[in-house]
């Protein structure tokens, strides 16, 4: 999942989803990368003060061209 910022507050965000349990956290520009269940999910949502959104991939696929 990715927990989308503004400038600047990454690593703070970072700082909170470890605090909250997530795994593989990783900084990113204006986005932090995680990883967890669905439950941790909704935690995450309603805990975080630091982060916009919340941004779940549901499908992934290669393109092979435009």
């Amino acid at each position: 999942m990715i927990a989308k910022t503004f400038f600047g507050f990454e690593e703070i965000l970072a700082k909170e989803l470890t605090q909250l349990g997530a795994q593989d956290v990783e900084q990113g520009v204006r986005m932090v990368s995680f990883k967890g269940d669905k439950g941790f999910m909704y935690k995450a949502n309603l805990s975080l003060r630091t982060a916009l959104k919340i941004l779940k991939p549901i499908y992934f696929f290669k393109a092979r061209d435009e």
